[in-house]
């Protein structure tokens, strides 16, 4: 028996060994909607279609790869195709994102609302046209994911700039080049032109639990901090962010602006997360009547991994090891971690 939604076909044997759920989709660049359904079986495997408003359809076929997701292979009738990484976000519910041959996107949902969906989908064509207003500069910190020089961190830090600017741990300031970029789930790939001195391990398996131990490395506040990097400890507050975000886990290790971007590892070093923000003390002030104290937010590894499978950006696993101290992990995070700058003057 496999996981994700197969493992809701024990209690429903008698009915066939299948499952279904509605699935939203969008392959190209255009924004276009796709719907349909997506059919699993008792043996981890399954078939998904859905059909575009215009006509436009894409059939496939889909395999779980374990209890966090699996690959989908889509081919649709105008030509396109591609393989898509998708993850469960529970018994029956998940996201998937790929590149299609001709290097535009493909994603796809099932379980969810349309309204649910839209965090893991491509914006409309509406919204896609409108010319969004360039950032302030700024910065923000981000970590060497492969040996070649890819560095992940936010799409807010450094998606929508004119100029990205890395300054590596050596103290070497260096441009960087937009590889990749995902509004909706606030991430961003750049590379820049040389190797990293180390590289980030991300957990091979989601291991987070409500009350584990999480270690977080940035550059907050620069350069009002320290230039060679902060280090904050803290535990997983739960497992989901906003209004239940699945894709993200609740932090209570202190960030500040800077953070965003960095790494956040488990008690043995792995990375599970990537800060992306704070809860706003001013706004909750407002609407709740209370100050919030220690209420941050990273984006859970899965998410990531998935974004750097879908650009063919390579990436480090390793099993869970022993636990290390504060000390350890802190020395080895800001090996591969980065100052990011946002240059629009």
């Amino acid at each position: 028996m496999q996981w994700g939604w197969m493992k809701a076909l024990a209690v429903v044997g008698l009915a066939g060994c299948t499952a279904s759920a509605d699935v939203i989709g969008s392959v190209g660049s255009s924004g276009t909607l796709y719907r349909g359904r997506a059919v699993g079986y008792q043996d981890g495997t399954g078939s998904i279609d859905m059909t575009s408003a215009d006509g436009a359809r894409c059939t496939g076929q889909f395999r779980y790869q374990g209890i966090s997701g699996g690959t989908a292979r889509i081919s649709c009738n105008d030509g396109k195709f591609g393989i898509v990484q998708f993850t469960s976000l529970g018994m029956a519910s998940g996201y998937g994102y790929g590149t299609a041959n001709d290097g535009s996107p493909i994603s796809f949902t099932y379980g969810l609302s349309e309204e649910e969906s839209k965090r893991y989908l491509p914006t409309t064509k509406a919204a896609s046209a409108a010319t969004p207003k360039k950032k302030a500069s700024g910065s923000g910190s981000g970590f060497f994911v492969s040996q070649s020089g890819h560095i992940l961190t936010n799409d807010h830090v450094i998606g929508d700039c004119a100029q990205r600017v890395v300054r590596l741990p050596d103290g070497a300031v260096v441009r960087a080049a937009l590889v990749a970029a995902d509004p909706r789930n606030d991430l961003a790939v750049v590379k820049v032109d040389r190797a990293a001195p180390a590289v980030a391990a991300f957990a091979d398996a989601p291991t987070y639990r409500p009350g584990d131990s999480v270690t977080v490395f940035g550059f907050p506040l620069a350069p009002d901090l320290a230039s060679t990097g902060v280090v904050t400890t803290g535990t997983v507050s739960a497992l989901a962010g906003l209004d239940n975000d699945t894709a993200n886990l609740q932090i209570s290790a202190p960030i500040q602006p800077g953070n965003s971007g960095g790494p956040m590892s488990d008690a043995s070093g792995a990375v599970i997360g990537v800060v992306v923000a704070t809860l706003d003390s001013r706004q909750a002030l407002k609407r709740i009547g209370h100050v919030p104290q220690n209420v941050n937010f990273a984006i859970k590894d899965v998410v990531a991994k998935d974004f750097l499978r879908s650009h063919n950006v390579p990436f480090l696993e390793r099993k869970r090891g022993p636990d290390l101290s504060t000390g350890d992990i802190g020395e080895a995070m800001r090996n591969y971690t980065v100052l990011m700058a946002c240059i629009n003057d």
